[in-house]
């Protein structure tokens, strides 16, 4: 068991070169790393001896540069690569991770994604391009079919929680509304240190 309290680091076998590696918010004991060969593997860090749970090739003939697993819906990855596309892949799938939507982002080769911690299907990626994409994936009929029923209580949930309190705002607009002294006085205090 990686957690042990005393227990050395433990090292994983990788079919080739990280690229990416994430832990499954949802599932704590899992870690993910993607590979230059294009294969995703994920391990359960408690009995690492028993092997990946899973190893796939998410994108066969290139790198798997970045994994993403929304912090908001379970079970929902996206993957990237140089060959331009973004995968979205079902982890809790019958008989193992299936891939349920592709898009050829016109960002270039990608090197990064990421879900919207707020948002349950909005994801991020960017480039060779210097191209930010942001795909919605609510509008694919396909991939909100199969997780639309795990994000629906989060989705109300939000609905029913109160507002956020806008605190860097109101911070920033303190600040601005300070005397000029005492602008002067935090800034001659920062340059001491």
């Amino acid at each position: 068991d990686a957690n042990a309290p005393g227990t050395a680091a433990v090292k994983l076998s990788l079919p080739a070169d990280v690229e990416s590696c994430i832990w499954n918010p949802h599932a704590p004991q899992q870690v993910l790393a993607s590979t230059e060969d294009g294969t995703v593997t994920c391990y359960d860090v408690r009995n690492v001896s028993a092997g990946p749970l899973f190893s796939f090739a998410a994108h066969p003939r290139k790198p798997c540069s970045s994994i993403s697993i929304s912090p908001v819906v379970r079970g929902l990855m996206a993957t990237c690569s140089p060959d331009k596309t973004v995968k979205i892949w079902d982890l809790e799938a019958e008989g193992g991770p299936a891939c349920v939507g592709e898009r050829q982002m016109q960002a270039g080769s990608l090197f990064d994604v990421k879900f919207d911690v707020n948002e349950p299907f909005m994801l991020a990626t960017g480039g060779d391009q210097g191209e930010l994409a942001v795909w919605d994936l609510s509008s694919e009929a396909n991939i909100a079919k199969v997780f639309k029923a795990r994000a629906e209580g989060v989705v109300e949930a939000e609905a029913v929680a109160p507002p956020a309190a806008p605190v860097e705002v109101e911070a920033e607009t303190a600040a601005a509304s300070a005397p000029k002294s005492a602008k002067k006085s935090k800034s001659k205090k920062a340059g001491k240190n």
